[in-house]
């Protein structure tokens, strides 16, 4: 197969982490005004500056014994989340995404095929830069009728209304939906199962045996994804 060119997104390894959709980040750092409540909340155990009384850190040490004793006794039947770098070399999670049009689509399917599982969310900006190039890679693929897809999750901290409003502005076709079942609050069964860490755009490669082999945190430009789609059709990644 030929190089699937993409046009390069601008700054490559960008990551966003996670946060509410559409919030700001600001620090205030202002000085409290005498007499008002900030200025209290240096006395009573969580100051500006971080310092705690004596009388916090004890009721702190004692409401912390008590949740040890607590916790001691109870079991815990979530299993720990993967971590991405443990999926490495393993088979793919046998997972289905419920795309947006309605229809589902196994993550570790169809065997034959590279599959490029992007994980995005409307709210970071590094996914709105690099899913043109993945975009470009999957128009290339299905002209050459190379055996290549790429799967865009999804996150389950968004909105639907806004993942929708991201695919029709960027004008995506690649089959695109959200992690939205099960899981954790914040996060859903696919991204646990791939042992994504939450900063994005986070990207998992699998070989056509149905094999992850690597994973790439933070964004791509498409001469990267060609790159290394090329190098495991080649053996060697």
């Amino acid at each position: 197969m030929g190089a699937l060119t993409a046009p390069p997104a601008a700054g490559v390894g960008d990551i966003a982490e996670p946060f509410a959709p559409g919030a700001e980040r600001e620090l205030d750092l202002a000085e409290p005004s005498p007499g008002t409540q900030e200025e209290d909340h240096g006395r009573i155990g969580y100051g500006r500056y971080g310092r705690w009384t004596p009388l916090a850190l004890a009721l702190l040490l004692i409401v912390g014994l008590g949740w040890i004793g607590f916790a001691g006794g109870q079991s815990d039947p979530s299993p720990a989340p993967a971590q991405s770098g443990d999926i490495i070399g393993k088979p793919a999670p046998s997972l289905a995404l419920t795309l947006f049009d309605g229809t589902t689509l196994s993550l570790n399917e169809p065997r034959g095929s590279i599959v490029v599982v992007n994980f995005w969310a409307s709210w970071c900006p590094p996914c709105q830069r690099e899913a043109p190039a993945l975009q470009a890679i999957h128009t290339a693929a299905e002209a050459a009728g190379a055996p290549v897809r790429i799967v865009g999750v999804g996150l389950k901290d968004d909105t639907d209304a806004a993942a929708r409003a991201f695919v029709a502005e960027l004008g995506l076709t690649y089959p695109l939906g959200r992690d939205t079942g099960g899981g954790e609050r914040s996060r859903g069964p696919i991204e646990l199962a791939f042992g994504i860490s939450p900063y994005y755009p986070t990207t998992v490669f699998i070989d056509p045996s149905g094999t992850v082999v690597t994973v790439h945190v933070g964004e791509m430009t498409g001469a990267q994804i060609d790159a290394t789609i090329r190098a495991i059709r080649a053996g060697g990644v």
